[in-house]
Parts: structure tokens; sequence; C-alpha cells
């Protein structure tokens, strides 16, 4: 499904859930809805994803998609590099990953300014994680778990950033380059 629907505008949303019901194995999803019209995620509950599976840039420039709430994305997901980058997020509330990848995951996500219960078990670098988000207020995780080792970009040009209040470092961290370069709003 690489592609598959790149820069798409869909008219029915049923539409497109018939096709995608259709769809029982997928192994690669590298930028299926870029910048599409969809609001719609539910294909990462109803698709049984190859192990190693890349979604990297799936959801990303999606306007829509406002929205991510009690998410679990499987473990099979190998690569969800800039899975929602550039998209209309707003919130992100009870998503866990288990992804090897996530870099730049949310990044440059203008709107999102609420982060709450974000998990990833398999990753060891947040890299890029939040990079750019232009409308956040407070650092979304300040409590950096031991197995990360790269928060390099992590809050990066977050413009509107201005407390990272109750910041925990660990030693086990190799890469902090331009952490939060860019946030000239911090107090």
């Amino acid at each position: 499904l690489s592609y598959c629907f790149y820069g798409s505008s869909f008219s029915s949303p049923a539409r497109l859930n018939n096709v995608l019901n259709h769809i029982t194995t997928v192994s690669n999803m590298e930028y299926c809805f870029y910048g599409t019209s969809t609001s719609n995620i539910e294909v990462l509950n109803s698709v049984n994803f190859l192990p190693g599976t890349s979604l990297r840039y799936c959801f990303a420039g999606c306007p829509n998609i406002t929205e991510l709430s009690d998410v679990t994305l499987s473990s099979n997901i190998g690569d969800a590099s800039y899975m929602f980058s550039e998209s209309g997020l707003r919130s992100v509330n009870n998503v866990s990953t288990s992804c090897n990848i996530i870099v730049g995951m949310f990044s440059y996500c203008d709107n999102l300014v609420e982060v709450n219960n974000f998990t990833a078990s398999a990753t060891t670098s947040y890299e890029s994680l939040f990079e750019g988000c232009g409308g956040m207020t407070v650092a979304p995780i300040t409590d950096i778990p031991n197995t990360i080792v790269n928060i390099s970009k992590m809050y990066k040009d977050c413009n509107s950033l201005i407390s990272v209040d109750g910041l925990v470092l660990h030693g086990n961290i190799t890469n902090a380059t331009e952490f939060i370069a860019g946030c000239n709003n911090l107090i």
C-alpha cells in the first residue's frame, strides 16, 4: 500500500473503508495516506501488519487527523518515522507503541498542544519526536525513560514552548544535539 492514496481527497469515507476492509495483510504503508483528506486511522486496528512493516509518513500531512486517543500500534510495525508529521493533530492521549523507530513521529504538528500518556516501549530514540510543534507550550515528556539514548532535536523549534519543568535526564543519553534548540521562549 506504499503511496496508495498519496495526496487523494475522499468525498465518502465509507467508500475508502470498504476498500480497506478487504485488505488483510500489509508489509509496507509508507506514504499511504500522505497529504490526504482522511480523518480516520482505524486501518491501524483492522489490518494484520507483517513483522517489520513500515508506516513512514503514512498519515503525514493529513490536516483532518486532529486526535489520537486510546491507540496501541501493533508490535509488528517496525518503522513509524514521521507517521503523523505535519498533520492536524491537536491532542495525543493514551497512545502506546512498541515500534523500534519513531523518529519525528509527531514533528511539525503546529496544532499539537496536548500529549498525555504516550509510551514507546521498544525504541531507544526520541529523536525529533516533537520537533517544530509550534503550538506546544509545555514539554509533554519530561521524565525520559532510561532506555532512551537519543533525544536530539526532540523539542527543537517548538517556538511556543515556555516550560520544561520537571525535566529528568539520565546518564544513558548519548545524543542530545539540539534537544531544545530554537525554543526561544523558555522561562
